[in-house]
C-alpha cells in the first residue's frame, strides 16, 4: 500500500512523545526492525533533531514541541477545517497540487461558503508530471538536469532543488545551479521548464538556501547578498494603504510629513525589489535614495514613455 509508510511514520512520531522501542514497534506493525530504524533516521533528518536514547533500541522526542507542527490534537480539528475552507476559497486546484484528492474534499464542497476571496490570477500548471518529478526530487534530495526556456533556452546541469515556491500567483522552483549569476540561485517558473532528468546522485539538505527562501521578500531577492537601505516617499493620497499593509516585509514608516506624505524605509538586496513596487504605485511613490536606484527607475520610466509616444 502506497500510504502505509506515511501512516506508520505518523504512528512512530505519536509513540515518540512517550518513548518507542524499535523492536516492539516493528513487531506491533508487522515490519522488520531495519525498517523501523529507517523511520527513526527519516524523522531525525526531516525535523532536524536528534532523538534521545532511553535505552538500547528505545528512543524519545527531545522535547514536547518537536512535532507540534504535524501532530494535530482533536481540539484542533476545527482549525484544520478552517484551513481547508480557506485554501478552497483561494483556489481548489491548489489543494490538488498539494496531493489532496477530490474525494477528501467532498464534504467541504457541499458546505455553503459565506466568503469570496479575490486575488491575483492563479497560474495553472501545464505539466503535472513535471510537478510530480520535482516533488520526487525534493523528497529524495536528488540532483536534476533541467532544460529551461523563458526568453532563451538554458540548460542547468546537476541543479540542486530546494523548494517549490508559490509567489505572486505563480509557481516557481528554487534551485542552486553552477551559474555565476546570483551565486547560482534561481527561481525558475515551473511552466517554463521544458524537461527534467532526475539524477541518481543525492545531496544533503541546504539549510542556508532554505533560510534565504523564508526571508526573501520577493522572487527578485538576491541570494547571499547583504541588504541595503532604500528610502521612498509616498504621497498622502495613498498613504492609508501603506499604514495597514507591508508591501515588502522590511517596510518601516520612519516619518509622517505635515501634508500626510509618508517617508518609508526598506532593506533590499536587489534594486528591482523596490523598482517593481514603485511601478505599481506610479505616480504616488518616488524613490529618494540611493541615487543609483532612483536613476535606474527614472530611466525605465523614460523608456516606457518613449515607447508610447
Amino acid at each position: 500500500m502506497r500510504d502505509k509508510k506515511i501512516i506508520l511514520i505518523f504512528k512512530f512520531i505519536e509513540h515518540l512523545k512517550k518513548g518507542v522501542c524499535l523492536k516492539e514497534f516493528a513487531k506491533k506493525y508487522n515490519i522488520d526492525e531495519r525498517t523501523a530504524q529507517r523511520y527513526k533516521k527519516d524523522i531525525e533528518e526531516i525535523f532536524d533533531i536528534k532523538l534521545k536514547m532511553l535505552k538500547k533500541g528505545c528512543y524519545i522526542a527531545p522535547d514536547s514541541d518537536s512535532f507540534a507542527d504535524v501532530l494535530i490534537n482533536k481540539s484542533d480539528i476545527e482549525d484544520l477545517d478552517r484551513l481547508i475552507y480557506l485554501l478552497m476559497l483561494i483556489n481548489k486546484k491548489f489543494l490538488r497540487y498539494l496531493g489532496i484528492e477530490d474525494k477528501l474534499l467532498s464534504k467541504y464542497l457541499k458546505e455553503e461558503s459565506f466568503f469570496v476571496i479575490k486575488d491575483l490570477p492563479f497560474e495553472d500548471l501545464k505539466d503535472i508530471e513535471t510537478f510530480k518529478k520535482i516533488k520526487k526530487a525534493l523528497k529524495h534530495k536528488q540532483y536534476m538536469d533541467i532544460v529551461y526556456h523563458a526568453e532563451n533556452e538554458c540548460f542547468f546541469e546537476k541543479a540542486k532543488p530546494i523548494k517549490i515556491v508559490f509567489a505572486e500567483g505563480n509557481w516557481y522552483l528554487a534551485v542552486i545551479t553552477d551559474d555565476e549569476i546570483n551565486n547560482g540561485f534561481k527561481f525558475l517558473r515551473i511552466n517554463y521548464i521544458k524537461s527534467i532528468n532526475l539524477r541518481k546522485e543525492e545531496f544533503k539538505r541546504d539549510k542556508k538556501a532554505e533560510e534565504f527562501i523564508k526571508k526573501a521578500q520577493s522572487i527578485w531577492s538576491l541570494y547571499d547578498k547583504k541588504p541595503f537601505e532604500v528610502i521612498v516617499e509616498v504621497d498622502s493620497e495613498v498613504a492609508r494603504f501603506f499604514r495597514v499593509k507591508k508591501f515588502l516585509e522590511s517596510q518601516q514608516i520612519v516619518n509622517i510629513k505635515e501634508n500626510g506624505d509618508l517617508i518609508i524605509k526598506y532593506y533590499i538586496t536587489s534594486e528591482y525589489e523596490i523598482i517593481n513596487l514603485a511601478k505599481k504605485w506610479i505616480p504616488h511613490m518616488k524613490i529618494i535614495k540611493p541615487f543609483n536606484v532612483k536613476e535606474k527607475f527614472l530611466s525605465l520610466l523614460q523608456e516606457a514613455i518613449d515607447k508610447n509616444l
